[in-house]
């Protein structure tokens, strides 16, 4: 027993985990408030925590009345699919109202299924753990893309993007598509398998504690409206290969002459009266309320009469005011925070991909040596 021991410590601290963050999770204040559209990412990922309660129980019994070869040996693999499966599936739900959709879901249980009955049926590891492979790969993949594309719908509402990535939902990438597989091979060869299911549950548990605190925080902090948005990010996504004339078109669509032109005007002179561009975590909702309009409706406008992300808008502002005041000697922290940065490296970068330059190189390419 004493052998074992560190066993014992690592799985009782899996237990709990896994109950307090279900626990935290499930009852979740977003249920309540008014982001009810969070509601499906937690409650998903909620009772995945609850499930890896009940899979890491089974697996300490197994392992204290030395139950080898018994039926939980034809349990494991199933529950390990499943958590797998349904975690990636919560980071889908909240990337996105319209994932998992039922189509995803119902597609996800007949691959499952037809990868466990693949083992119960030959009782082969191997042929299980290359499907299981196979099936994470897809899962990476679907991810990968779902995450790029709702990071680049991003530069559509804020005007500071970088807290809001989803870079976050990397985690469960790499948890589902490394650390699980590696596990499961070396157990399979090299034994010793209640040392590796520790060295698993603890790579499991930091997994855990990251991604339940960004669904926690990000269904707390967004204000961004994920319905709206993520229409918006398919209508980007069938339209970005329009040429210029087409896109033209459909501004006139859904604009007249005189909205363009009014919209444009009020547009820039709440940027230029009142420089709202200063206020670092300005996004589309601040400018929506005082322009009278829906966030539906802005996102088309920057796009098809704009022809601008909300991003790239206020952010020229930014970098307009900051060329004049990196010329007149300002340093670089000084004026970041000035022109509406929240950090001097984000200003760097941002000033980087407009202008192809640092502050520094711009300013003296410019005429002026004074240093940062």
């Amino acid at each position: 027993m004493k052998e074992y021991a560190y066993y014992y410590i690592v799985i009782g601290m899996y237990i709990a985990l896994d109950l307090v963050l279900g626990g935290i999770i499930l009852i979740h204040p977003a249920h309540t408030k008014d982001r009810k559209r969070h509601v499906p990412a937690l409650q998903i990922a909620g009772i995945t925590l609850l499930l890896d309660t009940i899979s890491v129980s089974m697996h300490a019994i197994k392992h204290i009345y030395n139950l080898n070869n018994s039926f939980l040996d034809y349990i494991f693999p199933a529950t390990d699919l499943v958590i797998t499966t349904m975690f990636v599936l919560a980071g889908f739900s909240l990337l996105s109202t319209k994932y998992p959709s039922a189509k995803t879901i119902t597609l996800s249980c007949i691959c499952i299924t037809a990868i466990y009955l693949s083992f119960l049926f030959t009782n082969s590891m191997l042929i299980f753990g290359v499907l299981t492979i196979i099936w994470l790969a897809v899962l990476f993949t679907l991810a990968v893309i779902r995450v790029r594309r709702f990071n680049k719908s991003l530069f559509f509402h804020y005007s500071n993007v970088e807290k809001h990535r989803s870079t976050w939902f990397i985690y469960i990438l790499v948890w589902a598509f490394a650390i699980y597989p590696i596990y499961k091979i070396a157990s399979m060869n090299f034994g010793r398998a209640d040392t590796l299911y520790c060295f698993y549950a603890l790579m499991s548990m930091t997994m855990y504690v990251v991604v339940s605190y960004n669904l926690i925080t990000q269904t707390s902090d967004t204000t961004t409206t994920f319905a709206e948005l993520s229409d918006f990010e398919d209508s980007e996504s069938a339209t970005e290969t329009f040429q210029a004339e087409e896109k033209q078109e459909m501004a006139d669509m859904y604009f007249t002459p005189d909205q363009q032109r009014q919209m444009t005007e009020r547009l820039n002179r709440l940027m230029l009266d009142e420089k709202l561009y200063h206020d670092p975590e300005l996004c589309v909702d601040d400018l929506v309320k005082q322009m009278g309009t829906n966030t539906s409706y802005f996102y088309y406008f920057m796009r098809d009469v704009m022809k601008s992300s909300f991003f790239d808008y206020v952010n020229r502002y930014r970098i307009d005011e900051a060329k004049s005041l990196l010329l007149k000697g300002e340093k670089v922290d000084l004026l970041a925070e000035a022109v509406g940065y929240n950090s001097a490296n984000t200003f760097r970068r941002t000033f980087k991909r407009f202008t192809g330059l640092t502050p520094s190189e711009w300013r003296q390419a410019n005429g002026d040596k004074s240093e940062e």
